[in-house]
């Protein structure tokens, strides 16, 4: 398996037969794989493992011989070593049928913390999630806004988390319309914050905005302050 490279079809004939696929791996390195065009009767059950012959992750995918099942992902976040990682598949008691399987890269990518900074432009395709950094001080405030959101198949819900530099969660929301926006708190650590974008297995194009807040002071007695934003998200 290649990431980014075409779907491998597994196909068979023969009762009892597995497949067996290799894909290099970059510790660190955040893949998936998308599971698609499933024909093997009930459970088909799916392992990872690491190049030294561990278990990484597993799944199980299901077709219950009627309906079109629809594509399956299972993500492997933050590989652990660098090396050939290796994907088993085994369709349960006397299956035979079809599934194709494809590797994909997550997109990766760095937003702009300053209000008059460029938009992230963003295409997921199917089965791809996004990971995209900022610099962060203690006490800043941003918000977060999308605009231009349009997914396949359309109307698709997109869920947003924001990490911290340790990588614990910060906040989280969801995007639902072409222009939508999300608040962050008030930044509890200095340090590089991660916003994570997982469609699932739908493709999704949008801009990506981080939009510092308008900070200012209010007297009593004192002129109206205003606050004016051309900017989706901005508090």
């Amino acid at each position: 398996l290649t990431a980014g490279g075409a779907a491998v079809a597994f196909t068979t004939t023969r009762v009892g037969q597995n497949a067996r696929y290799s894909f290099a791996g970059t510790a660190g390195q955040n893949l998936n794989l998308l599971f698609s065009g499933d024909t093997f009767p009930n459970s088909t059950s799916v392992y990872v493992y690491q190049p030294d012959g561990n278990y990484l992750t597993a799944t199980s995918l299901y077709y219950d011989g009627t309906t079109v099942s629809s594509p399956t992902k299972l993500s492997l976040t933050n590989l652990p070593v660098t090396g050939t990682y290796t994907v088993f598949i085994t369709p349960t008691g006397s299956a035979t049928g079809t599934l194709s399987t494809k590797l994909i890269a997550d997109a990766t990518g760095a937003l702009t913390t300053t209000a008059t900074g460029t938009p992230k432009a963003v295409a997921l395709t199917a089965g791809q999630n996004g990971w995209f950094t900022f610099a962060g001080s203690v006490g800043q405030g941003f918000g977060l806004g999308v605009t231009g959101l349009s997914t396949t198949p359309s109307a698709q819900n997109i869920p947003v988390t924001i990490y911290q530099p340790d990588g614990t969660y910060l906040t989280g929301c969801n995007f639902s319309a072409a222009s939508d926006s999300c608040d962050l708190p008030v930044l509890p650590v200095a340090g590089t914050y991660t916003v994570f974008v997982d469609p699932g297995i739908n493709a999704a194009s949008f801009n990506l905005l981080l939009s510092p807040d308008t900070t200012g002071n209010l007297t009593a007695g004192g002129a109206a302050v205003a606050f004016t934003t051309t900017r989706v998200g901005q508090n």
